[in-house]
């Protein structure tokens, strides 16, 4: 079967996301099941999530909370689960403005 992938890392407050990683597309055999392993893991982070769909652009989260880092992932019998798909990455902590004055005189 065709299975595209993509992960994200999950900072260590387990509340900020970053943007998921590029899909990557895999064949399976028969018999066999996907095993996803994350790289090294960047400065602060505490997890990571995995994203998996059977179609390209359709992939889902199949882990309901971060999995440790250097944990593998491995596809269940079940099959891709229905998740919700990845976001953008870490939303903005604040906005910061530029005033602007009009000198007059």
């Amino acid at each position: 079967a065709a299975l595209y992938a993509r992960v994200s890392w999950v900072a260590a407050e387990g509340t900020a996301e970053g943007a998921p990683s590029i899909e990557g597309a895999f064949e399976t055999a028969d018999n066999t099941a996907l095993r996803v392993t994350p790289p090294a893991a960047p400065a602060g982070v505490a997890g990571w999530n995995v994203y998996l769909g059977t179609a390209s652009g359709q992939t889902m989260r199949q882990n309901s909370l971060p999995l440790a880092l250097a944990t593998p992932w491995i596809l269940p019998a079940t099959g891709v689960a229905a998740g919700r798909p990845p976001g953008e990455g870490q939303e903005p902590d604040l906005y910061k403005t530029v005033p602007r004055f009009l000198q007059r005189g």
